[in-house]
């Protein structure tokens, strides 16, 4: 997740002087990936088997779910500057 992160954050300035759909498509692939992984995690953080006590739990799963939520951000950025650009919304 963090280096899914750290890309989508990298090319996220590229994207503020280039659109296209091309672009959409990768960063909605990235969120997609980040969302299975998340909903990975949790599972795993959830389960009678985990190892880590309470607080790593809480830890991970904030840091987890800042992770989910910037890449959710980062797709909502490139869908307004693609629309700023085509005039057309994502559906």
């Amino acid at each position: 997740m963090g280096r899914l992160g750290e890309r989508v954050a990298r090319d996220l300035c590229p994207a503020m002087t280039t659109s296209s759909a091309a672009r959409s498509a990768e960063f909605e692939r990235a969120d997609d990936r980040i969302d299975e992984l998340h909903r990975r995690l949790l599972t795993t953080l959830t389960s009678k088997r985990c190892p880590y006590d309470v607080r790593t739990v809480v830890d991970v799963t904030l840091l987890a779910r800042y992770l989910e939520r910037f890449a959710d951000q980062a797709v909502s950025v490139v869908r307004r500057l693609d629309f700023v650009v085509t005039g057309r919304t994502h559906g």
